[in-house]
C-alpha cells in the first residue's frame, strides 16, 4: 500500500479554531487589535507624519452583525497575505528579522475569523487593494468541505470611494467578520468595558502611542464613538526587586513590583476577562503572557494586590520552544496565561510565591486583627459542634494533616524518585504528611512502589502505591505518605522502593512543637488572647535554611500596654529543634485593658512575621486549641467571590458578611452579636449552625467520595450521589450539630 499523509477532518479543524478564542469577543478583538500593534510596531524606526498613525478602530455594527478593526499601519499586499494567511501555526518571522512583535503562535487571524459566520480581510499598500475571504467551503472539484482562504486574484483599482468604506487614510488594514447566528451581538457599555480591562491589551490601551477607538452603530443606526483607555490600580508599592531563576540551562533575570490597592480588586476567580488585580507577567518586551497571583489567586488576603512581574528572555525561549523538533508549548493557545504544568512557570511560581508568601500572611492577620471575634465561652461552645465534624472527617477521609506536606518547600521534578526534604522531624502522636516527588517519564504507569519503615514506633501509611501521572501535561506526581512516632527521642528511615530505585527520608521523633514556616519565619499561633497584669510565650519557628545560627532577630510593638521581654535575639544552637527548624520563645507582659490589641513584629534581614495580642478577662477560659480539619467560624469579608461561606486554609469556616443573604440575617456591622450578647436572635444561630455543617459536610464527603471510603451509589451521576449523602449527613448528625450553636428557644407562637 502506498504512504498517505493524515487527512484531518473538518470537524477537528473547527474545534482548533475553537480552541483559541471561542465564543469570547474580547479574545477575538484582542487578536485583531495586537496585530495591529505589531504592525504599528514595525513601523515605528520609520518616520511618520500621519495624525491617524496609531490609531485602531473596532466598528462594530449592531444591525448588521459585522465587527471591523482598522488600522492605519503597514498594509498589505496580495504576495504577503498569501505568505501570511495560507500556513497555520507557523512562526511570523519578525524575531529572526529583529523585530520585537508579539506574533508566537501564527494563527490567531485564522482562530478569529474561522470561528465566525465569515470574514475578510481589506488592505491597501502603496495604493493597490488587497482582499482575502475566510469561509467554510468546498474547493473547484472536491465534494469535501474545507476551510477557505480566498485570495482575490483581481482586486478593484484603488480609488477613494474604496478608502472611504475601508476607513484607510494611506496604508492599512481592515479586518471585518460576521457574528454566527448564535453569538449574541455585545452591547456596547459591556464591550467597552470588557475591552478596556482585559488583560491581554492592558499596554496596548495604556500606550500614549495609541489610540484605540469604538464606533458603535446600534440597531437605530446611531453611531457613538468612544476611546477605550485603561488606567492601571494606585496604591501603596510594598516590594520591588530583581532576581534571578536557571531553568532549561538558561537563566532569567526578573523584575518584580508588587502594590496594594485602597480598595478590595477582583482576582482569580473572575477570569481573565473581568480580573481588575493580579500580577501582570510581560516578556522582555511588554508583551503581556500571564495575569496571576500564582497560589494566591483566590486567597482573599490577596484581594488588594496588584503589580508587574517582567520575566526577561521569555519571549525568545516561548519562541524556541514552540519551533523546536518536538513543540513544547509554554503559553497556552487558549489565551489563557502561561501553562501552569510547565516547568518555567513553576520555577517562575515557585520564586514569586516565596516573596508573596509574608505579603498575603501579614495581609491576612491585618484582616483578622480588625475583626472582633466570638467570646471565649462562644468558641468553647462552637468547639464541641466543631469536635464532631472533626471526627467525621477522621472518620471518612482520616486524620487532620499537621501542615501539608511540603514543609516550607516548593516541589521540583527529580531525576527518579525524591523527598521533598532529605530530613523531617515531627512531633510525637502527631500525624504528619510528608511529600514524595516522582519523575513519571521515568516509571510505566501503575508500576506499584513499596513503602516500609525500619522502625515500629514510627509508622507510615500507604505502604504501598501505584505509580500514576496526576496531569497529561507534567510528569510530576506529588504523592503525601502520612508519618506518626509512637515517642520522642527515637529516629528511623523511611525507604519507598519502586524497581530499582530508592528515596529514602530520614525521621526523627520530639515532644516539642514543631511547625515548618514557609516564608523564613513565623509564628505559631500568630493569634494570642493573654489576661490583665499577665505573662505569655510567643513562639516564632525559624527556617534554619533561610536565617542561620548567628542571625539577629529584632522584635517590636508599638503598643504601650504590652511590654516585651527583649527587643533584640541571637538565634543559637539552643533554640535549634531540629537541624532543619528552630525556635525562640519571646515572652510578653500585659497590662490592665481589657479588650486592649496590639501587634508584634519579629524582622531578619528580608524575612518578617507578625503576632496579634488581645487582653481578655482573667475568667474568661481561654479558647481551645482546635484540632483536625475545622475551626470555629468567624465572620470575614470574602471580595470579589460569590459564596456565603469559605473554609480558609487555617481551617476556619469564614462567613461571608458581603454576602446579600448573610447579611440579611447577620446585618452589615457586629454580625456576632446577632449570636451572643445581650440580643442574640434564634434565627441568626440557626442560619450560622446551617452554613457551618453545610460547608464542613460539603467537605468531607467530596474528600471521602474521592477517596472512594463511602460507597459509589451511582456511577454515572456523582454529583447526585454526593448532594444525596450531604442531605442524609445532615438529618444524622443536624441537630447534634445545631444544639451546640443554638441556645434559644422558640416559645409557644414559634417566636424566640
Amino acid at each position: 500500500m502506498p504512504k498517505r499523509p493524515l487527512r484531518w477532518s473538518l470537524r477537528f479543524k473547527k474545534l482548533q479554531f475553537e480552541k483559541g478564542v471561542g465564543r469570547s469577543i474580547p479574545k477575538i478583538l484582542t487578536e485583531l487589535i495586537t496585530n495591529s500593534d505589531d504592525s504599528y510596531k514595525r513601523m515605528d524606526p520609520q518616520p511618520h507624519s500621519s495624525k491617524t498613525f496609531g490609531e485602531i478602530t473596532i466598528v462594530a455594527n449592531c444591525r448588521k452583525r459585522l465587527i471591523s478593526v482598522i488600522d492605519q499601519a503597514e498594509g498589505l499586499s496580495s504576495e504577503i497575505m498569501l505568505q501570511k494567511f495560507e500556513p497555520y501555526g507557523e512562526d511570523s518571522g519578525d524575531r529572526a528579522a529583529g523585530l520585537r512583535t508579539r506574533s508566537l503562535f501564527g494563527k490567531g487571524l485564522r482562530d478569529a475569523l474561522f470561528t465566525q459566520k465569515s470574514g475578510a480581510v481589506k488592505s491597501i499598500k502603496e495604493d493597490q487593494c488587497a482582499i482575502t475571504e475566510f469561509y467554510f467551503g468546498k474547493i473547484r472539484g472536491s465534494d469535501e468541505e474545507d476551510a477557505i482562504i480566498d485570495i482575490d486574484d483581481h482586486p478593484p483599482r484603488l480609488n477613494q470611494d474604496i478608502r472611504t468604506s475601508w476607513g484607510i487614510v494611506e496604508n492599512g488594514t481592515r479586518v471585518e467578520f460576521r457574528l454566527r447566528d448564535d453569538v449574541r451581538f455585545p452591547k456596547r457599555e459591556k464591550l467597552i468595558e470588557k475591552l478596556s480591562n482585559f488583560y491581554m491589551l492592558r499596554m496596548i490601551n495604556s500606550n500614549s502611542s495609541r489610540r484605540v477607538l469604538l464606533k458603535y452603530i446600534d440597531a437605530t443606526r446611531q453611531e457613538t464613538i468612544d476611546q477605550i483607555k485603561y488606567i492601571f490600580p494606585v496604591g501603596q508599592l510594598l516590594i520591588r526587586k530583581t532576581f534571578q531563576f536557571d531553568f532549561d540551562n538558561r537563566t532569567f533575570n526578573v523584575e518584580l513590583e508588587i502594590s496594594k490597592s485602597e480598595i478590595d480588586l477582583s482576582q482569580g476567580t473572575a477570569g481573565y476577562e473581568d480580573r481588575e488585580g493580579g500580577l501582570l507577567v510581560l516578556d522582555e518586551d511588554d508583551n503581556i503572557l500571564d495575569l496571576t497571583l500564582f497560589k494566591y489567586d483566590t486567597d482573599p488576603a490577596g484581594s488588594r494586590l496588584f503589580g508587574r512581574l517582567r520575566v526577561n528572555g521569555a519571549h525568545e525561549y516561548i519562541s524556541t520552544k514552540l519551533n523546536c523538533k518536538s513543540p513544547e508549548p509554554v503559553l497556552s493557545e487558549d489565551r489563557e496565561g502561561l501553562v501552569k504544568s510547565h516547568g518555567f512557570y513553576k520555577n517562575i511560581a515557585a520564586k514569586v510565591e516565596e516573596i508573596l508568601g509574608p505579603i498575603i500572611e501579614d495581609e491576612e492577620k491585618k484582616r483578622r486583627s480588625q475583626i472582633e471575634g466570638f467570646s471565649p465561652e462562644t468558641v468553647a461552645r462552637f468547639s464541641k459542634a466543631i469536635d464532631v465534624l472533626n471526627a467525621l472527617y477522621e472518620q471518612f477521609v482520616g486524620k487532620a494533616d499537621a501542615g501539608d506536606g511540603f514543609t516550607g518547600r516548593n516541589p521540583r521534578l527529580p531525576e527518579y524518585l525524591e523527598f521533598i526534604r532529605p530530613k523531617l522531624t515531627v512531633k510525637e502522636k502527631i500525624r504528619t504528611p510528608v511529600a514524595l516527588l516522582i519523575n513519571c517519564d521515568k516509571f510505566s504507569t501503575g508500576t506499584e512502589a513499596d513503602v516500609k519503615s525500619d522502625k515500629k514506633e514510627i509508622a507510615v501509611e500507604p505502604q504501598r502505591f501505584k505509580i500514576e501521572r496526576q496531569s497529561a501535561e507534567s510528569p510530576l506526581q506529588k504523592k503525601i505518605l502520612r508519618i506518626e512516632g509512637a515517642r520522642s527521642e527515637i529516629a528511623g528511615n523511611i525507604v519507598v522502593t519502586v524497581g530499582d530505585h530508592v528515596a529514602e527520608l530520614k525521621v526523627e521523633v520530639t515532644d516539642k512543637d514543631i511547625f515548618y514556616p514557609q516564608n523564613g519565619m513565623q509564628f505559631e499561633p500568630a493569634n494570642v488572647n493573654i489576661h490583665e497584669e499577665s505573662a505569655r510565650k510567643l513562639h516564632l519557628f525559624l527556617d534554619m535554611e533561610k536565617i542561620p545560627l548567628g542571625s539577629a532577630i529584632e522584635f517590636s510593638c508599638p503598643s504601650e500596654t504590652f511590654s516585651l521581654k527583649t527587643e533584640s535575639v541571637e538565634f543559637t544552637k539552643e533554640m535549634k529543634i531540629s537541624d532543619e527548624v528552630g525556635c525562640i520563645e519571646l515572652g510578653i507582659t500585659a497590662d490592665n485593658g481589657i479588650g486592649q490589641k496590639a501587634q508584634v513584629k519579629a524582622v531578619s534581614g528580608v524575612y518578617s512575621s507578625e503576632a496579634f495580642l488581645q487582653i481578655v478577662k482573667e475568667k474568661e477560659p481561654l479558647p481551645p486549641q482546635e484540632g483536625g480539619r475545622f475551626k470555629s467560624p468567624r465572620f470575614e469579608e470574602i471580595p470579589h467571590l460569590k459564596v456565603q461561606t469559605w473554609l480558609a486554609m487555617d481551617g476556619a469556616i469564614l462567613i461571608n458578611t458581603l454576602d446579600p443573604l448573610n447579611i440579611t440575617y447577620f446585618g452589615l456591622v457586629n454580625q456576632k452579636d446577632t449570636i451572643e450578647g445581650s440580643k442574640p436572635k434564634l434565627h441568626c444561630q440557626i442560619r450560622l449552625a446551617d452554613l457551618v455543617l453545610d460547608e464542613c459536610l460539603n467537605k468531607i464527603v467530596t474528600d471521602a467520595y474521592g477517596k472512594g471510603t463511602i460507597d459509589r451509589r451511582y456511577l454515572n451521576n456523582p454529583e447526585l450521589d454526593i448532594r444525596q449523602y450531604i442531605a442524609e449527613w445532615k438529618f444524622l448528625y443536624g441537630k447534634l450539630i445545631h444544639q451546640h450553636f443554638v441556645t434559644l428557644q422558640c416559645n409557644p407562637d414559634g417566636i424566640s
